[in-house]
């Protein structure tokens, strides 16, 4: 997604965030959160926080301190998220799977050279999850990354 399409749909992520992390005490994580689910949605090879910041025009400190310095419980969020997409989706089965992630670079932790799904040999990151599936569609609901 570009930055306008993700600005569109701002009042449903504020809406979707405000849920997700209102466990947080202190408002100010609560809008960094929300910054940072704005830099997921947005095109761009790296997630990671400085690429992330550069494209949403913020300073970097605010979403590097979100990420790295902040108490916020990521069980918690994924607890959240699950419950909200269990009521849309509707689940019919549960399907646990497997993904790769290529990795660019080196010095990546965890990142091993092997076959990434349909690539050749890739340094890569494994990631196993767990999914609810209906006709409605499919959505992870926990996830872990595989280290070797």
């Amino acid at each position: 997604m570009d930055l306008q399409a993700v600005e569109a749909l701002n009042e449903d992520l504020a809406e979707f965030a405000g849920d997700v992390f209102k466990y947080l005490a202190y408002r100010g994580r609560r809008d960094h959160g929300q910054q940072y689910l704005r830099g997921l949605t947005l095109d761009g090879k790296r997630k990671s926080v400085e690429p992330m910041a550069g494209r949403l025009g913020l300073p970097r400190q605010n979403l590097g301190h979100f990420v790295s310095q902040s108490a916020w419980d990521y069980t918690e969020v994924m607890r959240r998220v699950a419950a909200r997409t269990v009521v849309v989706i509707g689940p019919a089965a549960w399907l646990i799977d497997d993904h790769p992630f290529v990795r660019y670079g080196h010095g990546t932790a965890a990142a091993m050279v092997q076959r990434c799904g349909e690539r050749e040999q890739y340094p890569c990151q494994v990631a196993v999850s767990v999914h609810a599936v209906s006709d409605r569609g499919s959505t992870p609901l926990h996830w872990r990354l595989f280290l070797r």
